[in-house]
């Protein structure tokens, strides 16, 4: 019980620095820079669960969920799930570590971050 224990706190401490990784790539490689003018990146977090990771409001484009996940085959948690009904995102995309975008649930997308560098800056 204790090793699952201790897995599921390193689990969770290896997604959290996935995202704090994620975040700034996105910055540095000029992904974010070089979204349309006016756009704003933000996140989305309630005191109930809702959440989502990155938010990026785009003009002519709407609003774009982006939640981040290191593992291959992410699976989406409830509070993903709460903050789309809440914000009716225009765009959802779940950012994984590999390179295939595929369908992952309705109006959900998995994409690997390059992918998302050149869906977000064409």
């Amino acid at each position: 019980m204790q090793s699952q224990s201790a897995e599921l706190v390193a689990e969770a401490l290896l997604n959290s620095l996935y995202i704090r990784l994620v975040i700034p790539v996105l910055r540095g490689c000029g992904c974010l820079k070089a979204a349309p003018e006016r756009s704003h990146a933000n996140f989305y977090r309630t005191a109930v669960g809702a959440e989502v990771d990155l938010l990026l409001e785009m003009p002519n484009q709407g609003l774009w969920a982006i939640e981040i996940k290191r593992s291959l085959a992410p699976k989406l948690e409830r509070g993903f799930h709460h903050a789309r009904a809440d914000l009716k995102p225009d765009c959802c995309f779940v950012v994984c570590s590999g390179d295939e975008r595929y369908p992952r649930a309705e109006g959900v997308e998995v994409i690997g971050l390059e992918e998302l560098c050149r869906t977000v800056c064409p």
